[in-house]
Order: C-alpha cells, then sequence, then structure tokens
C-alpha cells in the first residue's frame, strides 16, 4: 500500500481528484508517501493540515518516554526530524497566517526548537510570511512580547543565506565529481574515480556508465567490483531521488552489466535495490516494487483512470502477489478473480 501511494504521489501526471482524495485518506502519516503528497500543488491546505495532525501521529512521536515502555519505538523524535515533517507542510504556497502559532500550541518548544524548524523551512524555500511569523514568536519563557525587528529579519536571510551556501557548495561539488570522473577513458576508471572522490548521486552515474555519450559501454568492459559499487549507488538513488524517472537510461545501461558480474545469490545482490536493478523493465512488465516510482505511477493512473474501487483492488492484489507484474495486477483490477 505505502509504495502504490508513493508512486501515485510521484507521478508528474494530475491526478484524478477521487484518487488524490483516496491516496490522502489511506496515506500513513510519517511516512514518505505522507511527505511527497503533502508537498503536491493539487492538495488543498485544508487537506495537507489535516494529513499533518491525522491520528496524532506526530504528537505521539513527539512524547517523551522511557526505554522499556509502550510506545517507545514509536516515540523520542528528535527536534530535526519533527522539524524536517513541520517544515513540508509550512514550505507549501499560500499557508494561512497563524500556522505557525498553531503548529508550536501542538508540538511545545521544548519538543520542536524553533531554529530547529527554521533551518528546515529556509532549506524547502518557505515564504518571508511564514518565517517571519517564526522568528517574531518569543522564545520559551521570553518576557517580550511578539516583535519583527533588525535582529529578527536578519536572522531569517542567515539561514536562507547558509540553506543557499550549501545548495551552492553541493552543486559545485557534485559538477566538480562530474568532471574529474569524465575525464577518464573507460568504465572502470571512471567508476575509480568516483569511489576514490566518494561520489554518488544520478549525475555521478550518468558519468560514469556513459561519459561524454549516450550508449553505455558493453558489459565485459565492467567487473565485479564496478558492478557491484555502481548497483550500491544506482539502488540508493532509486530510494531517495525525487527525479527517478530519470534513472531510466541508468537502469537501462547498467542492467546488463549487474547481470553479468553480480551473483544473484549473493547476500548483498538479494537485497530490495539491487533486486530492482536487475529486474528492471518497461512499465508494467515488472512487479511494482521493482519499478521506477514516477515512471510507475503514471502507468498506473492512465491504466485505472479515476476508478477509486480498482486502486482500492489493486492495493490489496500488491499485497496478496507483491512479485506479480504491475501490468497483470491492474488488468486483474476489473476482474473478480485472482492471478492464477
Amino acid at each position: 500500500m505505502e509504495h502504490l501511494l508513493l508512486v501515485i504521489a510521484r507521478a508528474r501526471i494530475t491526478v484524478p481528484p477521487a484518487v488524490l482524495r483516496w491516496s490522502l485518506d489511506t496515506a500513513t502519516p510519517m511516512c514518505r508517501p505522507w511527505t511527497e503528497l503533502l508537498g503536491r500543488s493539487d492538495v488543498t491546505d485544508e487537506q495537507a493540515w489535516t494529513m499533518l495532525w491525522r491520528d496524532g501521529e506526530l504528537e505521539k512521536s513527539a512524547e517523551k518516554v522511557p526505554a522499556g515502555s509502550k510506545g517507545y519505538w514509536i516515540s523520542n523524535a528528535s527536534s530535526e526530524r519533527l522539524a524536517g515533517h513541520v517544515a513540508t507542510y509550512l514550505a507549501r504556497p499560500n499557508v494561512p497566517s497563524g500556522r505557525v502559532g498553531e503548529v508550536r500550541e501542538r508540538l511545545h518548544g521544548t519538543v520542536l526548537a524553533r531554529l530547529d524548524l527554521l533551518r528546515e523551512l529556509t532549506r524547502l524555500g518557505g515564504s518571508d510570511r511564514v518565517c517571519h511569523e517564526l522568528v517574531a514568536e518569543p522564545p520559551v519563557d521570553s518576557s517580550r512580547g511578539y516583535q519583527l525587528g533588525g535582529r529578527e529579519l536578519a536572522l531569517v536571510e542567515r539561514y536562507r543565506s547558509n540553506a543557499r551556501n550549501e545548495a551552492h557548495g553541493k552543486a559545485e561539488m557534485v559538477a566538480s565529481q562530474v568532471s574529474a570522473i569524465l575525464e577518464e577513458n573507460d568504465l572502470l576508471a571512471r567508476v575509480e574515480c568516483a569511489r576514490s572522490l566518494g561520489a554518488h548521486g544520478i549525475d555521478v552515474l550518468n558519468a560514469c556508465l556513459f561519459g561524454h555519450g549516450s550508449v553505455a559501454p558493453p558489459p565485459e568492459f565492467a567487473n565485479a567490483a564496478s558492478a557491484e559499487w555502481l548497483e550500491e549507488i544506482a539502488a540508493t538513488a532509486l530510494i531517495y531521488a525525487v527525479d527517478s524517472f530519470s534513472l531510466g537510461p541508468i537502469m537501462s545501461g547498467l542492467r546488463p552489466i549487474v547481470r553479468m558480474h553480480r551473483d544473484p545469490a549473493d547476500r548483498s545482490a538479494l537485497r530490495w535495490g539491487p533486486r530492482r536493478i536487475r529486474d528492471f523493465g518497461p512499465a508494467g512488465m515488472v512487479p511494482l516494487t521493482f519499478s521506477i516510482p514516477a515512471e510507475e505511477g503514471e502507468y498506473i493512473i492512465r491504466s485505472l483512470g479515476s476508478d477509486v474501487h480498482r486502486y482500492e483492488t489493486l492495493a490489496g492484489l500488491l499485497e496478496e502477489q507483491p512479485l506479480a507484474p504491475l501490468g497483470e495486477l491492474c488488468r486483474a483490477t476489473t476482474r473478480p478473480h485472482r492471478l492464477s
């Protein structure tokens, strides 16, 4: 279910309103589909606000309880983690005035630090109004009232400057790494260069596989060590990359290398990411757990349209038959019987 909601949330095409409402109603707070849905522009503020506090999950995670207590493993969230969830909502466009105060009433300042929230909010591009509303709040136990002067404005600008510098520094580092990788003439040398630099990400994978061209080298040009490293970096990108649809060419080039040089019985190759790379194929031809979220999200929406009952049926089929091809499961949503 969670993976199905994630691919719907990441789809680049418009999600039918009825399907979007079903996704919002069934997404579990504090999980990745929740944050992906929260950031969609077609989710209203009321829907996003309701999702933020659904079932009290956020408040439960903020409870400080000792080890061995009931609910210990779902509690004791750090201020930084809470700030990431709350800022995802507060960074949305057109957040109503006063929302910061309502958030702070639910999550006390000793649980969610104001500066942690400001840091995450500026990283996500929160509006001036929301940032100013946050810094105008008096710190806990402060005697001053709400005010917004030069000191508060400077605080917002400092955090925004830090966020810009961080993003700029990361972009410069990746550009420098890619440039160094592209100086090498063959796949093995490019991979060795990337490993020595500690490089990772989609741009690095592209540079290692394709060099200055657009055709991946034959699998014979790789070896076991390079195949394992490429597999690990690609698996990480599959999990965390928002623009996962751009991984298609990389997966197509990497799959023959992985199949030739990686032992499928190796324990490290049995993990979800490596198996997903090895079994990668056109949309609908592989199980949902082995597909690319953005592309498969579009495939599902085009296949099922706006019939919420079919999405509910698909969620059940995915639980029962996780290794069945996605296309077969989508077609089975129109039939009452299970796949054989």
